[in-house]
């Protein structure tokens, strides 16, 4: 069962206030970002009621990813894309107990090209064997 779609598209609502009463008011919650070369997945403490967008801010992730601008990246929820069109957006997502948001970086090639590059490899590669004989 897909959590994200049977949930009602959620609203944005205030942050509640920053005085925590006790420590149910708290959520543990993970961001998550890779890049080419490391990745990190951050765990933290949220007020209950926090949605994704400020989950990644909180974070703080962007002080060892300069390169992310949270403003720009995609971001999702146990590789389910917050979208705002099938799923809710980032700033309407209500996150949920041990809930991980994901940072996502823009595809560098995509994998149609990918496969492409990759079948024109084998190709000349087979070519070559070919001709060696």
């Amino acid at each position: 069962m897909d959590r994200m779609t049977d949930l009602p598209e959620y609203q944005r609502t205030d942050l509640p206030n920053s005085r925590i009463e006790d420590e149910n008011d708290l959520i543990l919650v993970e961001v998550a970002y890779a890049s080419t070369e490391s990745q990190e997945i951050v765990q933290l403490r949220v007020p209950r009621g926090t949605v994704a967008y400020d989950a990644v801010s909180l974070s703080k992730i962007t002080n060892i990813f300069p390169e992310v601008d949270i403003n720009e990246a995609d971001l999702g929820v146990f590789s389910s894309p917050l979208d705002g069109k099938r799923r809710p957006s980032s700033k309407t997502y209500v996150l949920l107990e041990n809930d991980r948001v994901e940072i996502y970086r823009p595809l560098i090639i995509s994998p149609m090209e990918l496969r492409r590059q990759r079948a024109n490899l084998r190709s000349e590669s087979a070519k070559g064997k070919k001709n060696a004989k």
